[in-house]
């Protein structure tokens, strides 16, 4: 939908209204990208594959978690993206670089898809040493907090 400027401006926007992104902010979403969602995610693999119920509802419920875990803006040891093997998984990092540049980071679950088209932006681009994901300009071995993000005492 981001390379589409119809469908980027009058319906996925309303998911990118968010710049500060937050654990059910992506379910948050236009009523038609939520039912082309559906089709492609639910319908279309149920009536072509016909899983069992059982396999269905545990890949509903890790998508489920996968969704809400990439909106809640942190990256924690436990999140889902980590069982991943290779580093391939996506997560709240990336995903919020995503919110505030649409043109980068678009990998849901694998972030493989933005390395092989050149569209993935490094998390350490804009967390120099990634502590706790903190927002941080200037190199790592003097880190310097962003201006009007952290509270000035710290």
């Amino acid at each position: 939908m981001h390379n589409f400027p119809i469908l980027r401006d009058n319906i996925h926007s309303v998911h990118h209204v968010y710049k500060k992104v937050f654990s059910w902010a992506g379910g948050y979403v236009h009523p038609l990208e939520d039912l082309a969602a559906v089709l492609t995610q639910v319908a279309c693999p149920v009536f072509f594959l016909k899983p069992h119920p059982f396999t269905f509802w545990v890949f509903v419920s890790f998508w489920t978690l996968c969704l809400v875990d990439e909106h809640s803006g942190h990256d924690v040891w436990w999140s889902p993206y980590k069982w991943l093997p290779f580093s391939v998984g996506g997560g709240g990092a990336p995903h919020d670089i995503h919110h505030y540049k649409p043109h980068t980071n678009f990998g849901f679950v694998f972030c493989v898809w933005d390395l092989l088209f050149f569209t993935f932006e490094d998390v350490t681009d804009w967390y120099p040493g990634k502590t706790d994901f903190e927002p941080w300009a200037g190199a790592p071995e003097n880190l310097i907090p962003v201006e009007g993000i952290l509270k000035k005492d710290m």
